[in-house]
């Protein structure tokens, strides 16, 4: 209950910590995150008038989902620390 409040508190107030910034942070990544793995499945599009496959356009921005829940969970883990 006390981590709620430090935090909390930072955040309220506009009295930041180094804790509230890499909270802000991980709260950014994991929403980067989850919008890199809506973009949907890697893969090739192929249509009716150009047979040859091609990378889907958000292809590179999907694969790096797993990377950026990992750096927001790290922060997470980094921002207790701080507190």
């Amino acid at each position: 209950m006390s981590i709620l409040l430090a935090v909390d508190d930072g955040l309220t107030n506009a009295n930041y910590d180094m804790a509230d910034v890499f909270f802000l942070i991980a709260a950014a990544l994991a929403v980067l995150s989850g919008l890199a793995y809506a973009t949907g499945n890697v893969g090739t599009v192929s249509t009716e008038n150009d047979p040859a496959p091609r990378q889907r356009p958000y292809a590179r921005f999907h694969a790096w989902a797993a990377a950026l829940l990992a750096f927001a969970v790290g922060a997470v883990a980094f921002a207790w620390f701080l507190l």
